[in-house]
C-alpha cells in the first residue's frame, strides 16, 4: 500500500466549520453520525436512562458502605466512652473520699472537678458525644441520602436534563453539516480517490491537501499571473514520477457549466508552481539525488483531474482528465522515472510544510 501523508483537504475543513461542537475523527465517523441521526435521540434518551440510574445505584452502593463503617464506628465509640464512664465512677469514689490532711483534700478536690464535670457531660449528653468525631461522616451519608430520594423521585427530570443538551448539541451538529454540505460530498469525492490511491504498491507516497505559500511569487509567464500560494488535493509520487490529483464529484450541470475550465485552470495553476518550486529546489542544493554527474535533473510535474460521477470526454493540455476507474492504470502506464532515493527525498520535501522560494 502507498505511504499516505496527512488527512484529506475537505474533511480538515469541515471539522473547522464544525466551530470545536464536534471532532469526528475520520470522514467515515461523519457519515455514521448523518446516517444514524434518526435513531440517536432514542438511544440518546436510553442511555440517560440508563447513566442516571447507574449514578443513583453507585450512590446507594456508597450508602451502605458508609453507613456501615458509621455504625461500626459509633459501637466502638460506645464501648469506648462507656469504659471512661466506669473509669471515671472509680476514680470519683477515690478522690470523694474525705482525708483529714487539709493539703491532700484540695489536692482531692482539684483532681474531683474535671471528673465530674466530664462525667456530667457524658451523662447529659451521651449520644451527642458519641457522634461528635463522625460529624463529617453524619454530614456526607446525610447527603448521599438527600442525592437518592432527590434522584429516585426526579428521575424523568434529571434524564430529561441531559437528553436536552445532547440533542440539542445533535441538532447543531446536523445544521451545520447540513450547511457545509459541499465539503462532506467533496470529501466524500476525495476519499474515493484516496482508496484509490491506496492500492499503489508501498513505492509510491501519497501526499494529502498539499498547501504551499510562496512570499516572492511565481511568475506564469503564458497567464501573465504571479502565484502566492497553491492547494491540491492529493500528490503522488512514485517510481513513474509526480502526479497533481484533484478530485471532481462532478454532475451533469457541472460538466455543462461554462465555469468547468476553473478545476483545469487551478490544476495548470499549481502544477506550473510546482514545476518552478521543485527546479529551484534542485538548483538550490535542496534535492541532492537530481544532481547527477553531467549535471542536474529536471521535474516534470503531471497533472490530473479524477472526475467521480461523471465522466468528461475532452482533452486538455497539460492536464488528464480521468474517471476514478482510469486512474491506476494510468499512472502505472509511464516508464519509471525516479530512483526510490528520489522518490523518498521528494516525500520527505513536499510533506514538510516549508516556503523556502
Amino acid at each position: 500500500m502507498a505511504k499516505i501523508y496527512g488527512n484529506i483537504g475537505s474533511f480538515v475543513e469541515l471539522v473547522k466549520k464544525m466551530n470545536g461542537i464536534y471532532s469526528p475523527a475520520s470522514l467515515a465517523e461523519v457519515t455514521a453520525f448523518k446516517n444514524d441521526f434518526s435513531k440517536a435521540p432514542l438511544r440518546i434518551r436510553e442511555n440517560a436512562k440508563e447513566r442516571v440510574l447507574e449514578e443513583i445505584s453507585n450512590l446507594k452502593k456508597e450508602l451502605e458502605e458508609l453507613s456501615a463503617d458509621y455504625d461500626e464506628k459509633l459501637n466502638r465509640r460506645e464501648e469506648l466512652l462507656i469504659g471512661e464512664k466506669n473509669n471515671l465512677e472509680q476514680r470519683i469514689n477515690i478522690y470523694s473520699a474525705r482525708a483529714n490532711n487539709v493539703i491532700i483534700r484540695l489536692y482531692y478536690f482539684l483532681k474531683l472537678r474535671p471528673l465530674l464535670k466530664r462525667k456530667k457531660l457524658l451523662d447529659d449528653h451521651f449520644e451527642e458525644e458519641r457522634k461528635r468525631p463522625f460529624m463529617d461522616l453524619e454530614n456526607k451519608i446525610l447527603s448521599i441520602k438527600e442525592s437518592v430520594s432527590y434522584g429516585e423521585v426526579n428521575l424523568e427530570k434529571l434524564i430529561e436534563e441531559i437528553v436536552q443538551s445532547k440533542i440539542e448539541k445533535l441538532n447543531n451538529i446536523k445544521s451545520l453539516l447540513l450547511k457545509n454540505n459541499k465539503l462532506y460530498e467533496g470529501a466524500i469525492g476525495e476519499q474515493k480517490v484516496l482508496d484509490e490511491l491506496k492500492k499503489f504498491p508501498d513505492s509510491f507516497s501519497v501526499i494529502n491537501n498539499f498547501q504551499r505559500r510562496f512570499e516572492k511569487g511565481i511568475y506564469q509567464k503564458k497567464t501573465n499571473d504571479w502565484i502566492y500560494s497553491v492547494q491540491i488535493d492529493h500528490i503522488l509520487i512514485g517510481p513513474t514520477g509526480i502526479f497533481l490529483i484533484e478530485t471532481k464529484n462532478w454532475s451533469q450541470d457541472s460538466i455543462e457549466n461554462k465555469s468547468l475550465f476553473s478545476p483545469v485552470k487551478q490544476v495548470n495553476r499549481a502544477r506550473h508552481a510546482l514545476y518552478c518550486y521543485l527546479n529551484n529546489a534542485i538548483e538550490n542544493g535542496y534535492l541532492s539525488s537530481f544532481n547527477y554527474n553531467w549535471g542536474l535533473g529536471q521535474i516534470s510535474p503531471k497533472g490530473i483531474i479524477v472526475t467521480i460521477n461523471n465522466t468528461l470526454r475532452q482533452e486538455f493540455q497539460y492536464v488528464k482528465i480521468l474517471s476514478l476507474g482510469n486512474l491506476f492504470q494510468y499512472i502505472t502506464s509511464f516508464e519509471s522515472i525516479f530512483s526510490k532515493n528520489q522518490v523518498d527525498e521528494l516525500t520527505r520535501f513536499l510533506s514538510i510544510d516549508n516556503n523556502r522560494f
